[in-house]
């Protein structure tokens, strides 16, 4: 009577709890896969196997596994009911979540949590996509000469032309650029035009109409890109402000010298580039130990269009840059100095590149991204990140319960690091960085328009989640925790969200 009893209280206070079964649960949910970092040796050897799958569990099963019914009623203890709280929202139709074949964890006297995954096999992926990074097809012809290139700011509805510094953009300007060429062969004249949008310009629908307009007056259609998303065949531009302390940055990108002001911060140096910085009267040019020929002369071109009567110092690391002055204005923290850049200047790969991954795609699995600042769900998606000489693993604060995609991008990774190890001085190294997260300095400034507020959902926290490849292949496969483990919502084991803690 006491078994009948129980059983019968405990089917009623199931159904009340939630009106989708334990298996159509289990059916919805599928993983997504993220790269793992590598092991602490240089050399990877680690590729994943999927975990073996169990049956699932008959309901009575799953209820003999259960706390007794006392227990059962007594409210949860704190971290769970706090998960509830902060992401016990709706799920979005085909909003994916950990594969778990039992959504309810064992929660044992100890306070032991235990979640079965039922992974299934990788799908398989054609890596050589991976050697042709993407790139937007210029809509000039190879064989164009340019005849003129205008500039003209937008302001609301109205359009002036640019007179002066045409190669210096600002953060806060629309531009459109009319730019007219003629083709060798054919001796016809082209004009394209491009709308740029500076990061905190302002682009409504009044300034969008007045671009269109120009466009109309042209006998084209503008194409719009935003700062720091500018194809190569766009040109050089240069941006920067006329103030005592300043910081450039200067790029190669594709035969293309770019140049960004960055906040005058040792956070902002790098040691794979060339910098321009204006300091109380005088102009440091600093060459990295990765920095190629092109960058350093550009620099130093840039330097003395820049410096007026100011007196310009030229810095190469690790040689002659113990200047005090520059040290002491720009601070004596850290910075981006990984051994590897050294292998920059005499490197033919010089560019990272970025790819999505989406386990459940039958094409596309494997998905190439031009720019960062150009995707719509950053903070849902997991990306392998290819910088030359390490490889990251990006998962989203909002996909790190995609385990299919997150096991999938780590084998990616690894299995591409093994392939080009004979082309590296080592085999790449493999991290993972699970958001919310600080990015490691490195990887941030190696990708020009990775943005760090956007990928924390516009809050950067205090603290970086940066694991190796093995600590990832270690965190995936665990399936027990302490409840302790669990408490911080940010920083949970990869694979899990809060959404299957909550719920377990």
């Amino acid at each position: 009577m006491e078994v009948a009893q129980a059983l019968s209280e405990h089917a009623a206070s199931k159904d009340a709890r939630s009106p989708t079964s334990p298996s159509q649960s289990g059916a919805e949910e599928r993983g997504f896969v993220v790269e793992k970092e590598e092991a602490r040796s240089p050399v990877m050897r680690h590729t994943l196997s999927p975990g073996a799958s169990e049956k699932r569990k008959s309901s009575y099963d799953s209820f003999v596994t259960l706390p007794p019914l006392k227990e059962e009623a007594t409210p949860a203890p704190s971290p769970a009911n706090t998960f509830s709280r902060t992401d016990g929202r709706a799920v979005a139709p085909g909003q994916q979540h950990s594969a778990v074949i039992q959504e309810q964890a064992e929660v044992k006297d100890s306070g032991i949590v235990t979640l079965v995954h039922d992974d299934g096999p990788l799908p398989r992926v054609n890596l050589s996509v991976m050697f042709r990074p993407a790139t937007s097809a210029s809509p000039i012809p190879a064989d164009a000469k340019p005849i003129s290139v205008e500039i003209i700011s937008i302001v609301e509805s109205n359009g002036t032309t640019v007179t002066q510094d045409e190669t210096i953009f600002y953060d806060r300007e629309t531009l459109a650029i009319i730019h007219r060429c003629k083709s060798a062969s054919s001796g016809l004249v082209d004009t394209f035009v491009w709308g740029w949008l500076g990061k905190h310009s302002q682009f409504g629908e009044v300034e969008e109409k007045k671009l269109h307009e120009l466009g109309r007056r042209y006998g084209t259609t503008p194409v719009v890109v935003r700062q720091c998303t500018e194809p190569a065949h766009l040109g050089t531009r240069a941006h920067w402000t006329a103030e005592n302390t300043t910081m450039h940055l200067v790029r190669a990108v594709d035969n293309v010298i770019f140049i960004d002001e960055h906040d005058l911060s040792v956070k902002n140096l790098c040691s794979a580039f060339s910098y321009c910085l204006s300091i109380l009267g005088t102009i440091y040019v600093w060459y990295g130990t990765g920095s190629v020929p092109a960058e350093r002369e550009a620099a130093l071109a840039y330097a003395r269009s820049i410096c007026g009567e100011a007196d310009i110092v030229e810095l190469t690391q690790g040689e002659d840059d113990d200047n005090e002055m520059f040290w002491m204005i720009l601070g004596e923290s850290p910075f981006a100095d990984a051994d590897y850049w050294r292998w920059r200047k005499s490197s033919l790969d010089l560019n990272p590149s970025v790819w999505r991954v989406d386990a459940s795609k039958r094409t596309n699995t494997l998905l190439p991204v031009e720019f960062l600042l150009n995707e719509v769900n950053p903070c849902k998606s997991v990306y392998v990140v290819n910088c030359i000489w390490e490889l990251f693993v990006v998962v989203g604060p909002n996909a790190r319960g995609r385990r299919q995609d997150i096991r999938l991008a780590l084998d990616i990774a690894t299995k591409y690091a093994q392939q080009v190890s004979s082309e590296r001085p080592y085999t790449p190294t493999v991290h993972a960085v699970i958001f919310p997260s600080q990015l490691p300095l490195d990887l941030k400034l190696h990708v020009r328009d990775v943005d760090e507020t956007i990928l924390n959902s516009g809050n950067v926290p205090d603290h970086m989640n940066v694991v190796s490849l093995d600590e990832a292949s270690e965190q995936l496969a665990k399936t027990s925790w302490d409840r302790q483990e669990l408490k911080d919502s940010d920083m949970l084991p990869l694979g899990l969200d809060a959404f299957t803690i909550a719920h377990s």
